[in-house]
């Protein structure tokens, strides 16, 4: 009777014990399952999120090619120019800084007559400009003032006859084109040669290219 109890019992317990195994690894699927889906619900959330704030950190490419631009506006020029603030035709040498100004320096030549015969006048002379530049894109609205320095001997002007300096008073208001990535310069306006008592309307055009 005993020995039957003691059997008894001991069925109980490891059925009783299977059970609780049984349950407990049921939980513990039942847990993993449950984590499993939340993860994978998860995830993407969480990856989208660390996109967009990785993506808030990177500067927008209209802002990274204005910085690019800037860099890039800041480089020398070379141009010629056809008209313009330096006679007929003039070679230029053009600093920028700060993308916004530009100071040229140029040689070139102008062309007269003595009044009193066809025959025309070389005058070679030297162009000195400070412009300041709108706008941060490739295009800027270019505003400056600046001279012609006639070198030659006869630097009489029939345009100007109250003026006998050397000096000659130029102005530029034009457009310039100068892309981000890309060497080429490109120039159009107007360029008008002036004093106290005379005007003269004159336009300029200017191809060149820029260099780091």
């Amino acid at each position: 009777m005993n020995l039957f109890l003691f059997s008894l019992k001991s069925v109980i317990h490891i059925r009783g014990y299977i059970l609780f195994t049984s349950g407990y690894k049921t939980d513990m699927l039942s847990a993993i399952k449950y984590s499993v889906t939340l993860f994978l619900l998860l995830s993407p959330l969480s990856l989208v999120a660390q996109t967009s704030y990785i993506d808030s950190l990177k500067p927008s490419q209209d802002s990274l090619n204005r910085e690019l631009g800037r860099q890039k506006q800041e480089y020398t020029a070379f141009y010629f120019e056809f008209g313009g603030n330096g006679g007929a035709m003039s070679f230029n040498y053009d600093l920028r800084y700060w993308s916004h100004y530009s100071f040229r320096l140029g040689a070139g030549a102008y062309f007269t007559s003595d009044g009193h015969t066809s025959d025309l006048i070389i005058h070679p002379g030297i162009t000195m400009m400070a412009s300041y530049l709108f706008f941060d894109t490739e295009f800027h609205i270019e505003t400056g003032i600046g001279a012609f320095i006639d070198i030659s001997k006869n630097h009489y002007w029939a345009a100007f006859p109250n003026n006998n300096t050397r000096i000659k008073p130029t102005a530029v208001l034009g457009l310039r084109y100068q892309p981000y990535f890309g060497a080429m310069v490109f120039r159009i306006g107007y360029t008008p040669y002036f004093d106290l008592h005379n005007y003269i309307h004159l336009f300029g055009l200017s191809f060149g290219f820029c260099i780091e």
